[in-house]
């Protein structure tokens, strides 16, 4: 579903933030990319979906070159960013559900079935008349994911979707990565503590200063990751398999 091959990015610093990035990640999989800030991993999530093109090799999404058709990539990935804020442009929590699917102007019964079901899916329905800005962290979260739901991609990408949230707006977003995964989506999500969701993980990518360093299933690539920054989960430091951990 998602291939990268030898994708490289400069932001015209003269270095490069990603070089030589090759990997691919089987339709309906979950996977994490990990790495120390400054990696490369928000600018690898943003060549996903479109928003960066590469200036060396190519990002493919379901078989289309973001080169080729950029229109109907984004069609298939939706983002969830960091900072809710900055995704949130609805004046009401339905109008900001609606705001995706009124841009591939669809009729309005089937965007009004889509804002409804959305909703529904992330605990949001009794909201739908507030104003955003007066929700809390974990829910201004849950209803940018609504808002991607309602798109109805393939993919979908979240780059650093538990920070700043307590533990209670973990688990709330946490379930709903889960329920996307459940429904058939592809996810690549960023995060820095990887303890919150590498259980759930078929594939870890490993980013540092741009470069690919490692890339598999998590029990091969979490011994000796710390010397790239990242910390490794307590369970597995202790000797257990992260399969292990559902028993």
């Amino acid at each position: 579903m998602i291939r990268l091959e030898n994708v490289g990015f400069s932001y015209g610093n003269g270095q490069w933030s990603l070089k030589d990035v090759s990997f691919a990640v089987p339709a309906g999989e979950l996977a994490i990319v990990a790495g120390a800030n400054g990696s490369g991993k928000t600018t690898l999530l943003r060549h996903i979906n479109g928003l960066l093109l590469p200036e060396e090799g190519r990002v493919l999404v379901d078989g289309l070159c973001t080169r080729k058709a950029l229109g109907e990539v984004r069609r298939r990935v939706g983002m969830v960013f960091q900072h809710a804020d900055a995704q949130i442009v609805g004046e009401t929590v339905s109008e900001d559900v609606a705001f995706g699917p009124e841009n591939l102007c669809l009729p309005r019964p089937e965007i009004d079935g889509r804002v409804r079901e959305a909703l529904d899916a992330v605990g949001l329905s009794h909201k739908r008349h507030q104003r955003p800005h007066l929700l809390s962290g974990g829910e201004k979260r849950r209803l940018t994911i609504a808002g991607i739901m309602a798109m109805r991609p393939k993919v979908v990408v979240l780059d650093e979707p538990f920070s700043s949230l307590d533990l209670f707006g973990v688990q709330q977003v946490l379930r709903q990565i889960l329920s996307l995964k459940a429904s058939g989506c592809t996810i690549l999500v960023t995060t820095h503590d990887l303890d919150k969701i590498i259980i759930h993980a078929d594939r870890l990518l490993l980013l540092h200063e741009g470069r690919l360093v490692a890339a598999g299933p998590p029990d091969h690539i979490l011994p000796g990751i710390e010397q790239f920054g990242v910390r490794e989960p307590d369970a597995t430091r202790c000797g257990m398999p992260v399969r292990s951990w559902l028993n």
